[in-house]
C-alpha cells in the first residue's frame, strides 16, 4: 500500500491527513498538559502534606507552651496548699505540747512537786 503520486494531489487525503496530523499534534499536547497537571497536583500533596505536620507541630508546641504559662501557677498552688497543711500540723502539734504540758502541770500540782512555768 505504497502512496501514489496520484492519491497525494487529492483533496480527501490532503485533509485526512492534516487531520490525523492534527489529532497526532493535540493528543500529544494534552498528553504533555495532563502530566504537567499531574506533577503540579504532585507537588501541591507535598506542599501541603508539609503545612498540615507543620500545623500540627506548631499546635503540639503551642499546647506545651500553654502548659508551661501555666505551670508557675500550679506551683503556687501546689505551695500554698502544702505550706498550709504544714502551717496546720504545726499549729495541731504546738496545741497537743500545750495541753500535755498541762495536765503534766496539773498532774504535779495534785501531788504536791512544783514545776517551774514557763515565762
Amino acid at each position: 500500500m505504497l502512496l501514489k503520486m496520484e492519491n497525494v494531489k487529492k483533496p480527501e487525503f490532503v485533509v485526512s491527513s492534516a487531520t490525523a496530523i492534527g489529532l497526532i499534534g493535540l493528543g500529544s499536547f494534552f498528553y504533555k498538559r495532563s502530566m504537567d497537571l499531574e506533577n503540579e497536583l504532585t507537588e501541591t500533596k507535598k506542599h501541603l502534606s508539609s503545612v498540615v505536620k507543620m500545623t500540627l507541630v506548631l499546635e503540639k508546641r503551642l499546647n506545651e507552651l500553654e502548659q508551661l504559662k501555666n505551670l508557675p501557677a500550679a506551683v503556687q498552688e501546689q505551695f500554698n496548699k502544702t505550706n498550709a497543711k504544714q502551717q496546720q500540723e504545726q499549729r495541731i502539734f504546738a496545741q497537743t505540747v500545750s495541753d500535755y504540758s498541762n495536765e503534766v502541770n496539773t498532774i504535779l500540782k495534785d501531788n504536791g512537786i512544783s514545776t517551774i512555768e514557763a515565762q
